[in-house]
């Protein structure tokens, strides 16, 4: 049988990392889950981006998410699409530049307010919890 420790270190990068401060911090109080992966998806794409020296806009590196992608990640309408880039931008997570014509717009992932989670943290696992 297959290590399992093993299958996820191998795997690491198969995965993107949901930052616990978009949760627990009241200031996105008002993202849902589709919000909060999207914005998770961006970073990691922009993280790409910046290990293949990509796409640079003033200094800033840049990702395009055309909506028509994000329907089909999100396996939502194109409203949703929409109201959720909207979303991460009220919640100042993105700045988006329109390229008209067309184009998808730019996007840059900003970085989010860090947030101090005390040791009783509900995000965090605990084996000894028997809270379902």
């Amino acid at each position: 049988m297959r290590n399992v420790n093993e299958y996820w270190f191998q795997n690491i990068d198969n995965f993107a990392m949901l930052p616990k401060a978009l949760f627990a911090n009241p200031r996105y109080k008002d993202l849902n889950s589709d919000d909060i992966v999207l914005y998770s998806l961006m970073v990691d794409r922009m993280s790409l981006s910046l290990k293949n020296k990509g796409f640079r806009y003033n200094d800033d590196i840049f990702v395009y998410f055309p909506i028509k992608e994000i329907k089909e990640i999100l396996k939502c309408s194109n409203t949703k699409a929409e109201r959720t880039l909207e979303n991460l931008q009220r919640a100042g997570l993105i700045f988006k530049k329109r390229m008209g014509l067309g184009k998808p717009s730019m996007i840059i992932p900003l970085p989010y307010e860090e947030y101090k989670v005390d040791e009783n943290d509900t995000l965090s696992f605990d084996p000894e919890s028997d809270n379902d």
